[in-house]
């Protein structure tokens, strides 16, 4: 008896776990919605103090609030793209000073906690 009001247990955490694993990254909680225009307008006018690009998302901290805030964080869709196009304002920017620092992240690899969840679903299913 005890054996299975356990297992029911640990099939409850798993499907909370579950669901707030999707939710999580469904709504991309915690992102702003900082058009591409709007960051481009930040940089221009030098207002982004350092940033940290990882994976596909870009965090900013400014000088000088934006809508309230002084981190942004939004998603880039062409990391590559971005540092392309943007190599010769962040050199001139760096060497003025108006841009003190930024960073390129490498993309993370998953989690086992990201790997484990689906696996362990199933197997409390079957």
């Amino acid at each position: 008896m005890k054996k299975n009001k356990l297992i029911v247990i640990i099939l409850y955490i798993a499907i909370v776990a579950a669901i707030l694993w999707m939710v999580l990254g469904i709504f991309d909680i915690g992102k702003s919605n900082l058009t591409e225009s709007q960051m481009m307008e930040l940089f221009n006018e030098e207002q982004v103090q350092s940033f940290v690009v990882k994976d596909h998302t870009i965090t900013l901290y400014l000088k000088n609030p934006y809508q309230g805030n002084t981190r942004l964080t939004t998603e880039l869709a062409d990391v590559d793209a971005f540092r392309q196009e943007m190599s010769d304002l962040l050199k001139e920017q760096i060497a003025s000073g108006a841009l003190e620092s930024y960073d390129f992240r490498a993309e993370s690899q998953r989690s086992a906690f990201e790997l484990v969840i689906p696996l362990l679903i199933v197997g409390l299913i079957l």
